[in-house]
């Protein structure tokens, strides 16, 4: 098997590419698409026709046998929770197949949900692979699935786990994991609300490195990060919160809000933090009845909310969808909206130029607007 790389640079359209490979192969698949791809003959030689989106790019298995099924099978039907499970996993294909084809190999429990930290990848060769089973998993039918990276056929096979006596002599369990792992939302609190929306509007003011790393980059232990703040953000129900947020505005404070700082993806409104149902929106639109609002000239993705002496801005471009091109084109982004902003005077810090202020449409719908730039 032989893979192909392709990257089409941002800069340019989306390109339809014809390959034509120099050596015998049975079926080409585009990996990341996970489809099989025609294949021609181009002066006696296969082709086949690949659509490169711009500033993306695409993967290419070349296979010289054409796989029909893959089986996995368990050295054991049943074991003890605590005890490893010998999987292995092979496949079925018109040649002799290569040892190094390889498969994702994924489990899911009685309740018919993947099990955390369970997946594993490994190859299509028959030989096994341990799966480790923790002490205190819950008896019951477990199914395991090997799927072939390429082609995404899969097999699958069960294995029953019974409860193991050392279970009950552990020690409760620690809460640790990801905020997005979390059953119930996290607290979190006016105050705490309060100094999150002041930290990232002083990011967005800033203009060092440091505030340029915390801007696009995603590391969990910088409380300061963009994306660390964003987490909490999405997790606060801001419709409780929303006494605190007019006691900041009311003393005359900025606050800023771009794209997925209020938990959604403004292309198509899905939750921006996964397992989340952000409330910023709900809350804002409330706000926004009880504000003066209105629209930027010459920022169309841009509404502010006037509260006495403070001001909401909410801009409704997509910073991470600019930061998915790479971190030169989110850096060009971003010094190009901080230059427009600040020419506006609505950083921290910054004049508002009340003259470029239009009022908004009473009847106008914050969802709405929020995911209608499609940025």
């Amino acid at each position: 098997m032989k893979l192909v790389a392709v990257y089409n640079d941002w800069r340019s359209a989306d390109q339809e590419t014809r390959f034509i490979v120099n050596t015998p192969v049975a079926a080409v698949y585009d990996v990341l698409a996970g489809k099989r791809l025609p294949l021609r003959q181009h002066l006696g030689r296969p082709s086949a026709y690949v659509t490169v989106p711009r500033g993306l790019g695409r993967m290419l298995a070349l296979l010289p046998y054409d796989v029909t099924a893959v089986t996995a099978k368990a050295a054991r039907s049943q074991v003890q929770a605590g005890e490893a499970v010998e999987l292995s996993g092979t496949m079925t294909a018109s040649a002799a197949p290569m040892d190094d084809h390889p498969a994702e190999m994924t489990v899911f429990g009685p309740d018919g949900q993947p099990v955390r930290d369970a997946n594993r990848h490994m190859m299509l060769d028959g030989k096994p692979v341990r799966v480790p089973t923790y002490l205190d998993l819950p008896s019951g039918e477990y199914r395991m699935v090997v799927r072939d990276c390429v082609t995404r056929l899969a097999g699958s096979c069960t294995v029953k786990v019974t409860a193991s006596p050392a279970a009950a002599k552990l020690p409760p369990e620690a809460p640790f994991g990801w905020p997005s792992w979390q059953k119930k939302r996290i607290d979190v609190g006016p105050a705490e609300l309060e100094r999150l929306l002041r930290d990232l509007a002083s990011l967005y003011a800033a203009e060092d490195t440091d505030a340029t790393f915390a801007y696009s980059v995603y590391v969990m232990e910088r409380d300061r990060g963009r994306h660390r703040i964003g987490q909490f953000l999405a997790q606060a129900n801001w419709n409780e919160n929303l006494p605190a947020l007019k006691r900041m505005l009311a003393r005359g404070e900025r606050i800023v809000l771009v794209g997925e700082d209020v938990g959604l993806d403004p292309a198509n409104g899905a939750p921006s933090v996964p397992l989340t149902t952000p409330t910023a929106l709900a809350a804002l639109s409330q706000l926004a009845k009880e504000s003066k609002l209105s629209a930027v000239h010459g920022l169309p993705n841009v509404l502010v909310m006037q509260v006495g002496k403070g001001w909401l801005v909410l801009d409704r471009s997509s910073p991470d969808r600019q930061g998915g091109v790479g971190p030169t084109r989110l850096n060009a982004w971003m010094n190009d909206w901080r230059a427009a902003m600040k020419a506006a005077g609505l950083l921290p810090g910054g004049e508002p130029d009340t003259q470029r202020l239009v009022p908004a449409p009473p009847d106008m719908k914050l969802q709405d607007w929020f995911t209608a730039a499609r940025m």
